[in-house]
């Protein structure tokens, strides 16, 4: 057995060794200080309105261009990173977590219990996340509080299905059979048997899932049923700037959609190095 610091030095190595995941660390330790320090890169307010300023091209006094009202572009990709990457962080751990206790409890429990759980995945599943979390939204509204809700609703079902697949995997081998021989109680065996080896593969998934509920955001949002103005998002900023292309304010949707596409290609990169060192058995 590897002691804790042996572990740690071997998962190190096996992660810098993946150049690409390093990359993906990067971009993503880079938007979190964006979330965390973003007025100090922001001096201009992302709501202030200036109508001697309409639609100006990127320059130094605003890095980004101007919006149609004269908003600095640059300050509305930075708070937007702040609303896009809080909402996303807030959807990706409350369903990771609802995921991880249904689809634990439902491999263990199994029988008819796990048969609904099972038909009511499936049946999510049949329809893409952003279809719906669309859907949910328009019937509750839009805003903040109804895109979470109906983000969380349409994204717990594929980290249930990997819980409880492991979870029937688990209960299967020697030493979870051993421990119930031995008189081991459903709850020791739940808790310092399964959910430890259940927890890596999960953890991954929901690495891989951030990048697809940024996407899902931003296209709700795009929509209008998402994140509303007067907030800065990037979905709602892009959604402003669509129909300025064709007169050539490049700008306005070029800005905020790098920053999505950087965003994603960052968690994407840096769940395949955690999968690396977190479920060995998928590395490539």
């Amino acid at each position: 057995m590897l002691s804790n610091k042996s572990k740690f030095t071997y998962m190190r190595k096996v992660f810098m060794s993946n150049k690409l995941s390093l990359v993906g660390a990067v971009i993503v330790l880079i938007f979190l200080l964006i979330v965390a320090f973003g007025p100090i890169f922001a001096k201009i307010p992302p709501d202030l309105i200036d109508y001697d300023n309409i639609l100006s091209s990127p320059s130094n006094t605003n890095y980004f261009g101007t919006d149609q009202y004269g908003r600095d572009l640059f300050s509305r990709v930075i708070f937007g990173a702040r609303t896009s990457l809080s909402i996303g962080l807030v959807v990706v751990t409350f369903s990771t977590i609802l995921g991880l206790c249904v689809g634990t409890i439902s491999g263990y429990l199994g029988g008819s219990f796990d048969n609904f759980i099972m038909r009511l995945v499936d049946l999510l599943m049949a329809f893409p996340s952003v279809i719906v979390a669309m859907v949910l939204a328009t019937i509750m509204g839009g805003g903040i509080k109804i895109l979470i809700i109906a983000m969380l609703i349409s994204s717990w079902t594929g980290t249930a299905r990997i819980a409880r697949g492991e979870t029937l995997s688990l209960k299967q081998s020697g030493y979870i059979k051993g421990t119930q021989a031995l008189g081991g109680k459903w709850n020791y065996i739940l808790f310092h048997h399964i959910l430890p080896n259940v927890l890596p593969p999960v953890l991954v998934s929901a690495t891989l899932s951030f990048g697809n509920i940024i996407l899902n955001i931003a296209g709700l949002s795009f929509i209008g049923i998402g994140v509303q103005a007067p907030l800065s998002e990037w979905g709602l900023i892009i959604s402003e700037g669509r129909e300025y292309i064709v007169t050539g304010q490049w700008w306005l949707v070029f800005f905020p959609g790098l920053a999505i596409v950087l965003t994603v290609i960052g968690l994407n990169l840096l769940g395949d190095g955690l999968r690396d060192i977190l479920d060995p058995r998928q590395r490539r």
